[in-house]
């Protein structure tokens, strides 16, 4: 696969995005949350790498991307409609079909790489430095889901997503983490 196309040299959020999603267990974890709960999964990566990084997304920031005319329209507009289409001729048997539909998911990834490299640099005005590891992974995808859903995320909905993040430790280890820093 192609990946990379525009940005990835000047970009760590992408490259984190690429090394995230080749790990076991990732896809399945950010597409529940893309399919079910219509979270961005661009936005997800970006709470990820914050919480492996140390750096907490602030409320402030979310709401400044969440509300980003430009980014939201092309999240809509482009991203959502390559992977309409890309999922929609999945099953075709016809001579060519699937060379055709990794041309789209190849437009699909290199529109997402778009979309993080504009959040990347929105964000280097806003940096809130924070210990890297579950609770501040916790904090952004507390403040994302809180300002998309107006509620919080459940564990049950992202336990997967610290177990990809944080493979060395267990389930109960990073409760034990995030319930140490919320009392």
């Amino acid at each position: 696969m192609k990946f990379g196309v525009l940005v990835s040299e000047a970009n760590p959020l992408w490259r984190y995005s690429l090394e995230f999603y080749a790990r076991p267990g990732a896809e399945s974890a950010l597409l529940y949350l893309q399919d079910v709960l219509k979270l961005d999964v661009n936005l997800l990566l970006l709470c990820c790498w914050g919480g492996e990084e140390g750096l907490q997304l602030n409320r402030e920031f979310l709401t400044k991307l969440l509300s980003n005319s430009e980014l939201q329209k092309w999240h809509a507009e482009g991203i959502v409609p390559l992977r309409q289409l890309r999922r929609a001729i999945k099953g075709f048997d016809l001579l060519g079909a699937q060379q055709v539909r990794e041309q789209i998911k190849q437009a699909e990834i290199a529109a997402e790489e778009v979309q993080q490299d504009h959040m990347y640099h929105l964000l280097k005005s806003h940096i809130m430095p924070a210990a890297p590891g579950p609770y501040t992974l916790y904090q952004n995808l507390s403040d994302y889901g809180q300002l998309q859903l107006s509620r919080a995320l459940e564990w049950h909905e992202i336990k997967n997503l610290f177990v990809v993040a944080f493979p060395d430790m267990t389930e109960s280890q990073l409760q034990e983490d995030i319930a140490g820093h919320t009392c």
